[in-house]
């Protein structure tokens, strides 16, 4: 984890707490995947953005995770969930599954 702190992908929680033991919501797994994949040039930072109204829920997207939330979904690797996006819902292990699969098929 220091070594994701210390490339800008992870911050924490309020007060700079990791809190490794805890849930990740689909926000956060966005927000981090977007910093890994722009560090490694894999997603432009000042690429096209989508646009988010689209999603029913749209309102409950942070602040902090609109712009990440809008990378990946204009790059084709988030599709939301029919209507939705459900940023503060918990991730599973089978979205994280299918984001996995989306990054390895990017283009070198």
């Amino acid at each position: 984890m220091r070594i994701a702190r210390s490339l800008g992908i992870v911050q924490g929680q309020t007060g700079g707490a990791f809190n490794g033991t805890s849930a990740i919501t689909r926000q956060d797994l966005m927000v981090v995947t977007a910093r890994a994949l722009q560090l490694v040039g894999k997603l432009e930072k000042n690429g096209k953005r989508a646009d988010l109204t689209r999603f029913a829920d749209s309102g409950d997207i942070s602040g902090y995770a609109a712009d990440s939330i809008g990378l990946l979904t204009a790059a084709g690797l988030v599709y939301g969930d029919g209507a939705r996006i459900n940023p503060i819902g918990r991730a599973t292990r089978a979205e994280a599954a299918v984001l996995m699969y989306r990054i390895y098929q990017i283009p070198d």
